[in-house]
């Protein structure tokens, strides 16, 4: 186990090898293994749980504390409800070698074949390979890649799956990625491949050894381990090989964060990294705290894993006695120093009065994640689950629910917000409170442009939504291609970008396609007028002046995300690799505020610019922040 400073051994209560590890956090970690065997650790030991199987199991994933696959040959598929494992339906009598999902509708399961859970039955995905699949991830429910024997390579765009060329024969083992367009694929043989958005290239190995899964902190930091006891890290320029205190082969690596990761293999062996390389050196875990609110600077809270609350008086922290079980709290707020609410894991609401602290009776089983509110008798909370919560005098009362999907595009137009995102979800905000709209389509919407009475939305296999001022319907748009990004100068003057540089453009009452000198992938438009219109992507910046179009910068890798400006001579750009791009009527200028995080989103406004991402930078008059 690494715990930010060094690695470390822990005995696993297994009677074989450790197959696979994953985990919730830093006191929700599951292994499985041969013989059925599958243990956990609750942040301090780890214990045996009783499976009921005596197969041997080959991976372990969850959508959450609650809902935690394990699964093994034969069909084998073994679900924790949060109290116990039981047999969980199973698509087949096929051998199964990994699992993985987005959310607890939305499970896939690889062997010889591909099958998909909904969250109510399995159904087979037909490929076109008849190969043993090992490898799956994704960074969404619409962009997954599956490997296996001899280079296969397959990759889902949400309705299909189809092959992909591999620079290698080498057996595909596992995935990681930072986002869609940086993905890594190590296997047999010291198999090294990194996918770029475009293609899939073969990086030198430093071992001959098989590898067997990957896992980063980020796109500087990834370690691969393998058979033998290799460990390699990459540190965005090169893959070296570590010293590993065990020659046992290593099969899984899983962590929370840099400064927090496991590795386990043959006979439960767990790792930890020390300052001078690996070592087996035992050390507690300590709860993580989770967020922290105060209602003046001698009065302020903190909460986190098993439980945790804590108090600073303004002289020192405490730990408070409250009525909450040892589950991890998510979010603390309050009104003022007499009504303070914690919220956490399995419905729990905690309130105090100035006294004491009270759990509050609900219904409620879901992890609630934040709470927020305005006054005493008007607070929120939202859940990891897709449900909204308002408190007012009668209590708490559900106001939306929605099922897990991911939030793309916010817009606000004539005093109302808006927001789109997987499965065509359309929300609106009105009043204080969200609901949902019909929508009329299921693919995922990602970005939102509107003015004037204009409200424009966008997203994949080219779809493309206007609403009327009544109800939200289908635009004809002349492409299939996924939409990533919506401006416009003008109601008469919409711009829609996307993958393969399709460029789309509304002239008042119909879309045409425009042609731009690239076919890099698209993410972001921005214009200043008419004849000033920006767009930026994974390979540079291109410039229309109303005749014609530039290539204002190329840089493959470059990875741009979005662009927006304050004025025609004030325009930003960001970049997934940290990079932050000012135009300032001359030329584009390069910085980088804070490194090792990925930036996605730019908003300018007045006279302050906002940058998106890992992180939350704010620029004024002073400088970032």
């Amino acid at each position: 186990h690494f715990d930010g400073s060094a690695w470390t051994s822990h005995d696993l209560p297994l009677s074989g090898r450790a197959v696979a590890v994953w985990g919730t956090g830093p006191d929700d970690v599951w292994a499985v293994g041969i013989y059925g065997g599958i243990c956990h650790f609750d942040g301090s030991a780890w214990t045996a749980t009783t499976s009921g199987t005596s197969a041997s199991l080959q991976a372990v994933w969850g959508s959450g504390p609650h809902d935690v696959y394990a699964i093994g040959g034969f069909g084998l598929v073994l679900h924790w409800d949060g109290l116990s494992w039981s047999p969980a339906p199973n698509p087949g009598i096929e051998p199964a070698s990994a699992i993985w999902g987005s959310g607890a509708d939305d499970v896939w399961l690889l062997g010889s074949m591909i099958d998909h859970w909904d969250g109510t039955a399995w159904s087979r995905r037909s490929t076109t390979v008849a190969r043993r699949l090992r490898a799956l991830w994704g960074p969404s429910s619409a962009d997954l890649w599956a490997g296996g024997p001899d280079g296969t390579l397959l990759r889902w765009d949400g309705s299909a799956w189809r092959g992909f060329e591999s620079p290698s024969r080498a057996t595909v083992e596992a995935f990681w990625g930072g986002r869609g367009d940086e993905v890594w694929a190590v296997g047999s043989g010291g198999l090294l491949m990194r996918w770029d958005g475009a293609a899939w290239t073969e990086h030198p190995s430093p071992v001959a050894s098989d590898l067997k899964a990957a896992w980063g902190a980020a796109g500087n930091d990834l370690w691969a381990v393998g058979r033998g006891g290799a460990i390699l890290h990459w540190n965005g320029a090169d893959w070296t090989r570590v010293a590993a205190p065990t020659a046992r082969t290593l099969r899984a690596v899983w962590g929370l964060d840099a400064a927090n990761v496991w590795a386990v293999g043959e006979n439960g062996t767990v790792l930890r990294l020390a300052a001078d390389g690996w070592s087996l050196v035992d050390a507690p875990v300590e709860a993580d705290l989770h967020a922290v609110w105060g209602a003046g600077a001698d009065d302020v809270w903190a909460v986190g894993g098993e439980g945790t609350v804590l108090h600073f008086d303004g002289t020192a922290w405490a730990r408070v006695t409250t009525p909450a079980p040892p589950v991890e709290l998510l979010g603390v707020w309050g009104s003022m120093t007499n009504d303070v609410w914690i919220v956490g894991d399995g419905g729990t609401f905690l309130r105090w009065n100035g006294e004491s602290w009270t759990r509050s009776a609900s219904q409620i089983s879901e992890r609630i994640t934040a709470v927020w509110g305005q006054m005493l008798l008007d607070h929120w909370a939202v859940s990891e689950q897709g449900a909204i919560y308002h408190f007012d005098a009668d209590g708490w009362e559900r106001q939306l629910d929605l099922a897990p999907r991911q939030i793309e595009g916010i817009w606000e137009l004539a005093g109302t917000a808006w927001a789109v995102g997987a499965s065509g979800v359309i929300l609106r905000q009105e009043y204080g409170a969200w609901s949902a709209v019909p929508s009329p389509t299921t693919a995922h919407l990602r970005a939102l442009w509107g003015a004037g009475e204009s409200l424009w939305a966008a997203g994949d296999q080219g779809t493309v939504l206007r609403w009327d001022g009544s109800s939200w319907t289908r635009a004809e748009a002349p492409t299939g291609a996924r939409l990533e990004a919506l401006w416009g100068s003008a109601e008469d003057d919409v711009w829609a970008v996307g993958e393969f540089g399709e460029v789309l453009r509304w002239n008042g009452s119909a879309w045409s396609k425009v042609r731009p000198p690239s076919t890099m992938d698209l993410r972001g438009v921005w214009g200043s007028a008419r004849d000033s219109v920006w767009l930026v992507g994974d390979e540079g910046i291109l410039h229309w002046d109303g005749a014609g179009w530039s290539r204002a910068l190329t840089e493959p890798g470059i990875n741009l995300q979005a662009v927006a400006g304050l004025a025609a001579d004030d325009v930003w750009a960001v970049s997934s690799r940290g990079l932050v791009l000012h135009w300032d009527g001359s030329g584009w200028t390069r910085s980088q505020p804070v490194s090792n995080h990925s930036l996605f989103a730019v908003c300018a406004s007045g006279e302050e610019a906002w940058l998106v991402g890992t992180v939350l930078l704010r620029r004024t008059a002073e400088g970032w922040s």
